[in-house]
């Protein structure tokens, strides 16, 4: 369980955790791995976890909090 709030190192951590997930308990290639980007933690550690074990995919983050500017700096 990941508490409210992300932006710490163990939520990002277990994001990097969800790309091997993905990775070993299914044989697709993902084209596009999306989801939504409010603090960016699960957008960072998707896309950091995504470069070992996701590197056919695309990770998507879609901003719900932040304008683009805002976002760019944050993650």
């Amino acid at each position: 369980y990941i508490y409210g709030g992300g932006q710490t190192l163990q939520g990002c951590q277990a994001y990097m955790e969800v790309a091997e997930e993905i990775s070993s308990q299914t044989d697709a290639n993902f084209d596009l791995i999306a989801t939504t980007l409010a603090t960016g933690t699960t957008f960072s550690g998707l896309l950091i976890g995504g470069k070992s074990h996701l590197k056919s995919s695309k990770i998507l983050g879609v901003s719900i909090a932040r304008e683009k500017n805002q976002v760019m700096q944050t993650v």
